[in-house]
Formats: C-alpha cells, sequence, structure tokens
C-alpha cells in the first residue's frame, strides 16, 4: 500500500470519525434542573436531568458544595423515563452555592475516546424564610428545608378562610412556639431530637398534628405504619366514607401527585387508628394502601399524610416542571396545557377538582380536630356557591364589545348594585386592532365593566422567553396609551395562550401590576375529547407558587367554560354550575371564554341567570380574593363552651360570611354576638360538616357552645 493510499484511508476514517463527533456534538444533550447560574433555589428541590430520548444506562452524577465537598444523592427516574431525578440525602444548606454535575459514555462508536460526555450547572440556594403571623394564631405551619411547597401552605389555608395562622422555618421551632397553638401542619420528613417529646405531650394535651411525609424514622417515633417499598409519582385518592372528615368529599377518586409513600391497609386499621383516604385502583397500585390516617393520642390527635398536601396541590394546578418550555401537544405555540399534556393530568378523573377536594380534606381535618372551634371565611360573597367570570377577547369585531356590554346593562335590574354582584358585569380583552371609542370605554368602566388589552403574540410559530416578555410589554403599554382614563390594567389572559418557563409570564405580569391570569385554559379539543373538566384540578382563582416554593402575588384563574374546547358548550356550563350548586359542592368562581363574534356569551348569560348565579368581572373577583385573603381573626380564646375572637374585616370584604362549626365535640352552637348584635345562625351541610354561617362585622365577637 502506497503512502499516498494509506493516507488517503487514514484520512478518510478521521473524517469518519470527526464527523461522527460532530453529529454528536450537535445533537440535543439532556439538560440539567436548574440551570446555570440560577439563585434562590430551595435546599430541598428535587434536581433533573432531561434526556432528550429516555434516561441513558450509562450517567453518572455528582452534587458538590462550594466545588469542593461531595455531597451522596439518591437517584430514580421521573414516570415517563425521560428525567433522572436527583434527591440529595440530606437538604442542602441555606445560601450556599453548589454544582450538580452528570456524566454519560459517548456510545460504542466513541468509547475508545479518553474522557465521557461530562456537564455541570452551578447554582445557589436560597435565604432562609423567616416566621410570619400572630404568636398565639391557633395554626402552625413549620416548614421544613426539605419542603420546597411548605410556603404554599398558606395560600391554601387562605382559600380555606382559614385566615388565622402562622408560619416558622423548622429550624426555628421552639417549645415555646407550641404555647396556644391548636394545630400544627409539620412538613417536614423528620423533627429536630430536642422537639420530639414535646410534640407528643403537646399532642396528648389536645393538639392536632398533622404531618406531612414523615420519614421512617419520625413515623417510628409517631408510631405511624411502616411504609413499603415502592414511591409514586401519581395516584389515584379515594376518601373513605367512614368518618365524617371524609364522608362529604368525592366519591369518586381523583388524582394526587408525588412522591407518595406506600402504606398497606392492614397496618392501619385498629382501635386506635383509622383511614381517611385510601389509594384507588389505578395501573401500577392494587388499590387499599392507605394515603391519610388519624390516631388518637391523649386528648389529640396525629393526622398522617403519605405526600405532601401543598406539592400536590402546586402540581394539580400548575402542571409539571419537567415539562417546562416542551411543545407537546403538536400545536404551536407553547401553552400552558403543555405542562399537562398528554397524561400528567387523567382525562378519566379530571371531572373531579382534586385540588380543591383534597384542600376540602385538610380543611376538615383542621375544623373538627382542633382543640378549639375555629371560624373561617366562605369562598364567595353572600354566601355565593358560584359565579362565572365573563371573560370575552375581542377580535376587531364591529362593535362587539359595546354591544354585549350594553345588553348586559339592559338585563340587569335598574337599582342593582355592582358592588353585590346584582349587576350582569363582564370583562372585555382588546386585540390592538380593535377599535372601541376611549370615550365609551369610560363609560362603561364607570358602570363596572372592565376592559383591558388581550396580547397578540401570534398563533402557528414558536415563540421564546424575550420576545415574548417583549411582546407583553409593548401591547399593554400600547393599550395605555390608547385608553390613558382607564384604571391599570390588573387581569388578563393573552391570545393563543402563548406561555414560557414556570412562572416566567405571571412574574412579568406581576411586575407590570396584573395580578389575575386567565391563561391556563382548555385546550386542545381533540385532548379534551368533549369532557367538561377542571384542567388545574380547581374552581378557585389562587396564587402561583415559582419552582423554589414562593408564593407569587398574582392569582392562577382558569379559563373552565371555554367556546373552542369542543366539549357541548350548554352541556358544559350546566355541569359547572350543577357541580357548584348541588350535592357535589364543587363550588367555584369559573373562568370562561368567549369570542363577540358568536353566541357563546348569550349562552353563558342565559344559564347563569337560570341558575341564579353572578355574572362578574375579571376585577370584581380579584377586589373580592384580595380583601377577603386580607381579612382574618385574632385574639381568639375558648374556655368553658365560650369562644373569643376579634373579627378583622378588611375594606370590600363586607359582604363575607363567617363560619364556625355547628356543633364542637358534644356540645352545639347556641348564639353569636358581635359587640351587643346577636348574629343571626344559618346552618348548613359543608362537605359533610354541619357549619353555621353568620354575618360578621369587625371588632370582637363572643360564639356560645352549650350541650
Amino acid at each position: 500500500m502506497t503512502r499516498t493510499s494509506r493516507t488517503l484511508i487514514f484520512g478518510g476514517i478521521a473524517a469518519i470519525l470527526l464527523g461522527i463527533a460532530v453529529n454528536f456534538l450537535v445533537q440535543p444533550k439532556p439538560t440539567i434542573f436548574p440551570e446555570m447560574g440560577e439563585m434562590d433555589i430551595h435546599p430541598g428541590e428535587v434536581f433533573a436531568i432531561r434526556f432528550p430520548k429516555g434516561v441513558s444506562d450509562d450517567v453518572d452524577v455528582s452534587l458538590r458544595e462550594n466545588g469542593e465537598k461531595s455531597l451522596q444523592v439518591n437517584t430514580r427516574h421521573s414516570r415517563d423515563d425521560m428525567s433522572l431525578l436527583v434527591t440529595p440525602k440530606e437538604p442542602l444548606e441555606w445560601q450556599t452555592s453548589y454544582e450538580l454535575c452528570f456524566s454519560l459514555g459517548r456510545g460504542a462508536i466513541l468509547r475508545f475516546l479518553p474522557m465521557r460526555y461530562r456537564s455541570c450547572s452551578t447554582f445557589r440556594t436560597m435565604r432562609i424564610r423567616g416566621a410570619t403571623g400572630a404568636p398565639d394564631a391557633p395554626i402552625l405551619v413549620a416548614q421544613g428545608r426539605d419542603r420546597p411547597e411548605s410556603g404554599y401552605y398558606d395560600a391554601i389555608l387562605q382559600a380555606e378562610g382559614l385566615n388565622a395562622f402562622a408560619d416558622i422555618p423548622l429550624e426555628s421551632l421552639t417549645v415555646a412556639d407550641l404555647s396556644g397553638r391548636g394545630v400544627l401542619i409539620l412538613d417536614s420528613a423528620a423533627l429536630p431530637d430536642a422537639l420530639i417529646d414535646p410534640v407528643i405531650d403537646w399532642v396528648k394535651d389536645g393538639g392536632l398534628l398533622i404531618s406531612m411525609r414523615p420519614g421512617k424514622e419520625l413515623r417510628k417515633v409517631l408510631a405511624l405504619p411502616e411504609v413499603t417499598e415502592g414511591i409514586l409519582d401519581n395516584a389515584l385518592l379515594l376518601p373513605e366514607d367512614s368518618s365524617s372528615i371524609s364522608l362529604g368529599l368525592s366519591r369518586a377518586p381523583f388524582q394526587i401527585h408525588g412522591p407518595i409513600d406506600r402504606i398497606s391497609a392492614g397496618s392501619v386499621e385498629n382501635d386506635a387508628r383509622q383511614g381517611l383516604a385510601a389509594l384507588a385502583p389505578s395501573p401500577g397500585t392494587p388499590g387499599g394502601e392507605q394515603a391519610v390516617t388519624l390516631a388518637k393520642l391523649g386528648t389529640g390527635h396525629i393526622a398522617s399524610f403519605a405526600f405532601d398536601v401543598a406539592r400536590s396541590i402546586v402540581l394539580t394546578r400548575q402542571g409539571n416542571p419537567l415539562w417546562v418550555d416542551q411543545e407537546r401537544d403538536g400545536s404551536e405555540p407553547l401553552r400552558p396545557n403543555d405542562l399537562f399534556y398528554p397524561d400528567f393530568i387523567s382525562m378519566a378523573h379530571a371531572a373531579i377538582p382534586a385540588a380543591d377536594e383534597l384542600q376540602r380534606l385538610l380543611a376538615n381535618l383542621v375544623v373538627s380536630l382542633a382543640p378549639l372551634p375555629l371560624p373561617r371565611y366562605w369562598y364567595l360573597p353572600d354566601k355565593r356557591r358560584a359565579a362565572l367570570i365573563m371573560a370575552g377577547d375581542d377580535h376587531a369585531t364591529d362593535g362587539g364589545t359595546p354591544r354585549l356590554f350594553k345588553w348586559l346593562d339592559l338585563l340587569s335590574e335598574s337599582n342593582c348594585d355592582v358592588d353585590a354582584w346584582e349587576c350582569l358585569r363582564a370583562t372585555a380583552y382588546l386585540t390592538p386592532d380593535t377599535e372601541l371609542d376611549p370615550e365609551l370605554a369610560k363609560l362603561y368602566e364607570s358602570k363596572g365593566f372592565e376592559i383591558g388589552a388581550h396580547v397578540d403574540t401570534g398563533c402557528e410559530k414558536p415563540i421564546d422567553r424575550a420576545s415574548l416578555l417583549q411582546m407583553l410589554h409593548a401591547q399593554i403599554k400600547g393599550f395605555d396609551r390608547r385608553y390613558p382614563d382607564l384604571p391599570e390594567q390588573q387581569t388578563h389572559r393573552m391570545h393563543c395562550l402563548s406561555w414560557t418557563g414556570w412562572a416566567d409570564v405571571p412574574l412579568e405580569e406581576l411586575g407590570m401590576g396584573i395580578r389575575f391570569d386567565l391563561n391556563y385554559y382548555l385546550w386542545p379539543p381533540e385532548w379534551i375529547d368533549g369532557q367538561q373538566i377542571f384542567l388545574t384540578g380547581s374552581g378557585f382563582p389562587m396564587p402561583f407558587a415559582d419552582l423554589n416554593g414562593e408564593v407569587i402575588d398574582i392569582y392562577q384563574a382558569a379559563s373552565h367554560l371555554v367556546n373552542q374546547s369542543g366539549v357541548p358548550q350548554e352541556q358544559g356550563i350546566s355541569r359547572m354550575l350543577e357541580g357548584a350548586l348541588g350535592p357535589d359542592q364543587y363550588f367555584g368562581a369559573f373562568g370562561t371564554h368567549y369570542d363577540f363574534s358568536e353566541d357563546y356569551a348569550q349562552l353563558l348569560i342565559g344559564l347563569g341567570l337560570e341558575y341564579h348565579v353572578a355574572l362578574i368581572t375579571a376585577q370584581q373577583m380579584l377586589t373580592w380574593l384580595d380583601a377577603r385573603n386580607a381579612s382574618g381573626f385574632s385574639e381568639m380564646t375558648w374556655a368553658d363552651g365560650r369562644l373569643t375572637f376579634d373579627i378583622d374585616l378588611a375594606p370590600g370584604a363586607e359582604r363575607a360570611s363567617v363560619l364556625l362549626p355547628a356543633t364542637f365535640r358534644n356540645l352545639r352552637l347556641v348564639d353569636v354576638r358581635c359587640g351587643t348584635l346577636q348574629k343571626p345562625l344559618d346552618v348548613e351541610n359543608i362537605k359533610g360538616l354541619m357549619m353555621d354561617f353568620f354575618p360578621p362585622q369587625p371588632g370582637e365577637c363572643a360564639a356560645n357552645y352549650a350541650l
């Protein structure tokens, strides 16, 4: 063989190898979460390595503190086998830098190369959250360093009207902090050794301990049933019908998200312990395994969840964080529903508001077993069980917005009270090319209607984060210039529901003064398949949560009733309203979507009137939520059958209702007096518990219970 031939052959081999190497380098690579340089990561976050074609068999993971100290980690595959989930064996420290790395083989053809493929991400954990709330608040949430979503219990308790609560980092919890408390929600796998005996003594003296996914050692200490092998990422929860706490909840199973520990049913049922909810049969689960258990200890109780309620609710509402920025439904652009599509939400069970039912279970536990009767605020004004948030998108119609507003005004009683939700009102979001006279817009705004920008990013092309946020700013500022006399826009829904990241859009909206987002929307129709569902598992707006568990001061309000979803329109509206008003008690303020070029709005109006449901603007709902959540209860004392407490009623919450348990232990509520006035009591069965409603007034109240 000549030198030239050898040169050509080796040159050819080199070119092939170079081509293979180049091809390897340009292929999609695994992605690390958190991304390089991220700050404010929660120490308890589950990290992930996302693979483009499924988790590699040949992958090594390392985690180092400050680039030096090596830390042990546990790894497991995600349910879809596309991500390797990485959990430190011990929670990370606050305000510390870490480096997460992985390496993997380059495949058989490049195996002889001296180095494996390696990628790293350096990030920093967040500052520890401070304690909040009154030192005598009856409900205390202990936030563990291992639980990012523990801060979301504030939003859950507020949504359930249990506004007398406080938070404290578990590292800061002392025996003194338990004094005067009635309920301790422990959101951590462990409890410091110095607190174990005091907490048990506190329970024996009447306290209610609610332990969220306790670890094996804590389970032993609290004499809880042992967990079996295997962790579930999601399951179906079925409340038991043997306890008033769970009797009024869904009699059909609904979805929860994990990690979920598995607890055999046989280890629970005995004289001292009962199950409140079990896992229902589903693919991969035999059913019957207990997920929520209750035990009596002394005069108090210990309730244990095999999963973290706050995490389950956040994921149910906002979707799968591992699917961020993935176009999954085959329909551009990215939308919030891509965080659910195709199977993060179980369509067979999505007609049940899973997040709401889970919250009701937690609330029923607190109300039933706290050592004192706890007052609550009702969800909506004037004891309403449902409302329709009338929000339409005007795409340059010929007078669609003023025509609908005029009709709603004519249908309203002449002396109706807008603030009492007696008038029929609606929101119109206008695209940039929609013509509406500014003077006419101001006139309808003065009547209680709402008008805002409908940011249009285009529907059939991918859009990146930077351009999406730029369009958001430009179009809302352009709207402000066109309508300078309208109030600052505080609610919004984007055309085509364009979305990026996990909470990028709401965070950007919040920076612009928007605090109510309607972008979570039933789509696409072929996926919904004609079913009227709760995409977010909830009928109510609640705050967004960031990936580190921080609560964001902007409400996620689903667009439940959508003209384009493929759901039979009259059937879908009736189903939602009957679910709220009927025995299921799936209460809600249901977001709507209609265009001004068809008659879906008229159908909503007609059925709203038929069911005697308020038709309101998105702004009216936001105003109510802010006022209700700013209201509270304080100075609570309980002795000899008498509960005294102060009512703090924020402006805008004047039409609120307060609830108290109609019976407590073996006593029944006899009367409630606020100041010198005796309040009328109206008893109703709410999710299985008999509750007395009464109209509040600011100041001191006293509730008397007697045999």
